[in-house]
């Protein structure tokens, strides 16, 4: 037997028969959103003897998401797979250390991870190892290992070989063709791997042989961003402000979401060539572009001026920190659909839609005179940016986010495409515009007065006893939410930064639902205020209270508009409603003793 030990030389040095193949058909976790992230949760190869055309063993485990550990009924529909199965699974870790073992018992590879015999991975679609894994293994900050990194896609393969009329038939659409019947279930990946399995042996009667030939190579996709009219996505994203750890959680499940995303905090800094770095900062930074030129032209002084190789590495370590340090936006608040920015160099950008009014600067003028009342704002419009510069780093800072895209701040399908695809640990910090969210039918029309995300916290601080009760006029819905919770109702805006905070948290957390048919929010006439009679609020009854105490959960979306009915799409789903109001309890507490904002 010949010994393999760089799977991707194969296809450059050799062409031989291959004598096994793996036959793999991983099973993820599927939502309603076009880009929500998937995470495998069925482990099925199937070893299939390419010389005797027979099975000879099988390895099969169900593996338990971490993002989303709760299925939704569309996957349990799809796959088969119940929530039960995934909750007695292992974590994708282990089951990668147990297949590793699993080839070690069966000869396929030797203790460095090396092939010992002539075997490849066969899959239907690279979808398998080009996406799925490579988002577990980034995940879990995991090297891909060797025998992953090629594989055999059997669809161009039988298309071709069959003269069938599509490039990439489906699985079922194979078995039909080659007049084979469905064995087990659709979309059940140890029954697919099986199927898959029988689609090769039938072809190999017919005269296929598999070779070397045949063989894929996994691509990073971080080599294939930009084209002549889109230049390279740049991102960064980095979790600072000690986190969401300070609060005392003590439900499991809630912690280990929680530290999955702790475990995702992560610098791109590998991925990109340095030289590109500096010069997309420069464009997209602002009035940090000069600092940046004079950074860039000392470094080219003192590169030049340098002759020991050690005085030239350590002041490209020190340009870098600081160029670094200029990457960094901090998500320090939201005022409507504007989300406010911070760097490094104090300056604040609010990304303006084209459709929004005063509701952004006036709230983020109440959002930042609790920290620094004589602030001076000065207003230079950039690139669909709008920059003002600060004198006080903010205690609300929670997420730290940085996206470059040459010449322009609105996010277009295309980019968006690019970047969901890219990596989908960032995919939680996206802002989505409405415009690109209406395009791509991410909002629906619903016949619910459902409010915005502030009123939503300030409805459980009511819960909470936290703060009184809001009666909202209904003649004031176009005072901003900032002006409300600030001059209006609490205080001259004692529990502002509370609120703020926790609307932040809400907004990076939460997963939406559709209460549509199953809770309501009713509107509800005060007639014991005679002066008051447009005053609503909500029914305390009703809402949320009795579904977190049942512990119902929702498959849909909650999508939340303003006081204009209009939506906010700036949130990704990784918190279920249960597990936020849990968070926001526990914060709460700690809050309450001492006075102070957790974070």
């Amino acid at each position: 037997m010949s010994n393999i030990k760089n799977s991707p030389n194969i296809k450059k040095t050799t062409e031989e028969p291959l004598e096994y193949v793996l036959v793999l058909d991983f099973e993820a976790t599927c939502g309603y959103l076009k880009h929500q992230t998937s995470e495998i949760i069925e482990f099925p190869v199937v070893v299939l003897n390419l010389k005797t055309l027979k099975i000879e063993s099988e390895f099969h485990y169900y593996v338990k998401p971490v993002l989303n550990p709760r299925l939704s009924k569309r996957c349990t529909k799809l796959t088969g797979i119940n929530q039960g199965m995934v909750n007695r699974g292992k974590t994708f870790c282990e089951v990668l250390d147990l297949f590793e073992k699993w080839l070690l018992k069966l000869g396929l590879i030797n203790k460095q991870g090396e092939k010992t015999k002539l075997w490849e991975i066969l899959t239907c679609s690279d979808t398998d190892l080009q996406t799925f894994l490579e988002q577990q293994l980034k995940l879990y900050r995991s090297e891909r290992p060797h025998y992953l990194k090629t594989w055999v896609d059997i669809q161009p393969i039988c298309a071709q070989f069959v003269s069938m009329e599509t490039k990439t038939p489906s699985l079922s659409n194979m078995l039909e063709f080659l007049n084979l019947e469905i064995e087990g279930r659709l979309h059940s990946g140890i029954d697919d791997s099986r199927n898959t399995a029988r689609i090769v042996v039938e072809l190999q009667t017919r005269g296929l042989v598999l070779t070397t030939k045949n063989i894929k190579t996994f691509s990073d996709p971080f080599l294939k961003v930009g084209s002549k009219n889109e230049s390279q996505l740049f991102l960064r994203c980095h979790f600072i402000a000690n986190k969401i750890q300070e609060f005392s959680i003590s439900n499991m499940e809630l912690q280990n979401k929680i530290q999955a995303f702790q475990n995702i905090e992560h610098i791109f800094q590998q991925n990109f060539p340095k030289t590109n770095q500096k010069k997309n900062t420069n464009t997209h930074l602002g009035n940090n572009n000069n600092n940046l030129d004079k950074n860039n032209n000392n470094n080219k002084d003192n590169n030049n001026n340098n002759n020991n190789d050690k005085d030239k590495d350590k002041n490209s370590k020190n340009n870098n920190e600081k160029i670094e340090q200029d990457y960094k936006l901090h998500v320090i608040g939201s005022c409507g659909y504007n989300v406010v920015l911070r760097n490094s160099n104090l300056d604040i950008a609010i990304e303006i839609n084209s459709k929004s009014s005063n509701l952004g600067l006036n709230g983020l003028r109440n959002l930042i005179s609790r920290h620094d009342p004589d602030v001076e704002l000065k207003i230079n419009p950039s690139n669909g940016f709008k920059w003002i510069e600060f004198t006080e780093q903010q205690t609300m800072t929670t997420v730290c986010l940085t996206k470059y895209i040459n010449g322009s701040s609105v996010l277009t399908t295309n980019i968006m495409r690019k970047f969901c695809d890219l990596d989908f640990r960032v995919r939680p910090l996206l802002i989505l515009t409405r415009k690109w969210a209406r395009s791509q039918k991410l909002l629906e029309k619903i016949n619910l007065p459902i409010f915005s995300l502030d009123f939503l916290v300030i409805y459980y601080l009511q819960q909470v006893g936290i703060i009184p009760q809001l009666n909202v006029d209904a003649k004031t819905s176009e005072i901003t939410t900032g002006d409300m919770i600030k001059n209006k109702f609490y205080e001259n805006g004692k529990h502002h930064d509370i609120i703020h905070l926790l609307a932040g948290v809400f907004r990076y957390f939460a997963r939406f639902y559709n209460f549509r048919n199953k809770i309501k929010i009713i509107k509800r006439i005060n007639s014991d205020q005679k002066e008051n009679k447009n005053t609503f609020k909500i029914n305390q009854a009703s809402l949320i209270d009795n579904q977190i105490k049942n512990h119902r959960w929702f498959d849909n979306w909650l999508y939340i508009r303003d006081f204009k009915g209009r939506y906010l799409a700036n949130t990704m789903n990784f918190f279920q409603v249960h597990d936020l109001f849990k968070l926001f309890e526990d914060g709460y507490k700690k809050w309450k003793k001492s006075g102070k904002i957790p974070i």
